[in-house]
């Protein structure tokens, strides 16, 4: 009896999924659903990197970080080209201002939710919470952070990261990109009194990041 039971409800949902497989079809046939079109989302994946930092079961932070490198600002442009119908001489200008950028200065942007009733914004005069950028054993403090509210481009690039309890900030550095390519590798670090936690992009020879192999998002830090 229990095999029976078990053939039967196989064979349901065998019918059940070829069904709605049908009707999925049915429903892109007569309602039109827009034409596809590149985007390179997939790719920009690389380049984001979370952290959820706990006390044992409280959480204490969640930060997300996208290095805008010039392969994010060229998604991003072409992305901004196809909502806001650039020619492709507006396109390229955009794209080279954009990517100047890069020249002097590393931009990233942080997602950032932190326990706490006071002192919880990141550019607070004494925030809980600070950051650093640590390359080739050098760290830099920011020399810019700004709330900001960010743009469709950017929201689609983290994806279902990106939450309204989050804030957004944009935050650089006084380093080049071509130096944080020289080094290899560099870490975002967000302190915490008695507290040090961080991320990492290390890079290929074209400096592309590799794709994080860490699961960085449930840390147990002890911090009492």
């Amino acid at each position: 009896m229990k095999y029976f039971l078990n053939g039967i409800s196989s064979i349901f949902l065998l019918l059940l999924v070829s069904g709605c497989s049908r009707y999925a079809g049915w429903v892109q046939e007569v309602f039109y659903q827009g034409n596809r079109v590149p985007t390179f989302l997939p790719s920009t994946k690389k380049y984001v990197r979370s952290l959820h930092v706990y006390d044992y079961l409280t959480t204490l932070a969640h930060f997300d970080a996208l290095w805008l490198s010039d392969d994010i600002r060229t998604i991003y442009v072409g992305l901004q080209a196809q909502n806001s119908c650039l020619n492709t001489c507006q396109k390229e200008a955009l794209c080279t201002r954009e990517c100047a950028k890069n020249d002097t200065k590393t931009t990233f942007i942080i997602l950032a939710w932190v326990k706490g009733a006071t002192n919880t914004e990141l550019t607070d005069e004494c925030p809980l919470w600070s950051m650093c950028l640590s390359v080739d054993c050098k760290c830099y403090q920011p020399c810019s952070i700004k709330i900001c509210d960010l743009c469709p481009e950017y929201v689609a690039m983290f994806g279902r990261i990106f939450t309204r309890f989050k804030t957004a900030y944009v935050v650089q550095f006084d380093i080049g990109q071509d130096a944080l390519e020289d080094a290899g590798s560099f870490e975002l670090r967000f302190n915490k009194i008695g507290l040090q936690t961080s991320v990492s992009w290390c890079l290929d020879s074209a400096g592309i990041p590799y794709t994080d192999s860490f699961d960085k998002n449930i840390l147990m830090y002890d911090v009492k």
